[in-house]
């Protein structure tokens, strides 16, 4: 972690801040820095990341912050909050071809400790395009469930 970098970017984040206007770029910047600024996994501030995502939702509506915010949710309530939250907007045509829609929900299921639910999910999200890195984690984010991502779905 290069902390004179992160210093350099809450410096310039809190004076892009200091006028009146607050736009999206300021929430997400936000954002950023509340993760940059943990130590590590388990010290980020999530119950204040979810704050700023209602704050980016007011700004700029969206079914992707929506998402994040429902992953940011998960992190403060526990799986079942965040998958609650996603399955309100996994109908919306945006999220359709979002690779990260199907692959969130299987996450959340997996730390529910479900692993019968979190492997569908999985495979729909290798059905999605993505990167050959994002797609060989998903992988064995699916072999974690006991699939090898080559049985039908159903």
């Amino acid at each position: 972690m290069d902390h004179e970098l992160i210093a350099e970017g809450l410096d310039h984040l809190e004076r892009a801040a200091s006028g009146n206007e607050v736009t999206p770029y300021h929430a997400e910047a936000a954002i950023a820095a509340v993760h940059a600024v943990a130590p590590d996994q388990a010290s980020i501030d999530w119950p204040h990341i979810v704050r700023l995502y209602d704050d980016l939702l007011a700004l700029k509506p969206s079914p992707v912050v929506e998402l994040n915010r429902a992953i940011a949710l998960a992190m403060v309530e526990g799986p079942a909050a965040g998958i609650a939250a996603i399955e309100r907007i996994e109908a919306d045509p945006v999220l359709s071809r979002y690779y990260l829609l199907p692959a969130a929900l299987g996450g959340l299921w997996l730390k529910q400790g479900d692993l019968t639910r979190a492997a569908p999910h999985y495979r729909e999200a290798l059905t999605r395009s993505c990167s050959a890195p994002e797609r060989r984690f998903l992988e064995k984010q699916l072999a974690t469930c006991g699939g090898t991502g080559l049985e039908r779905q159903t």
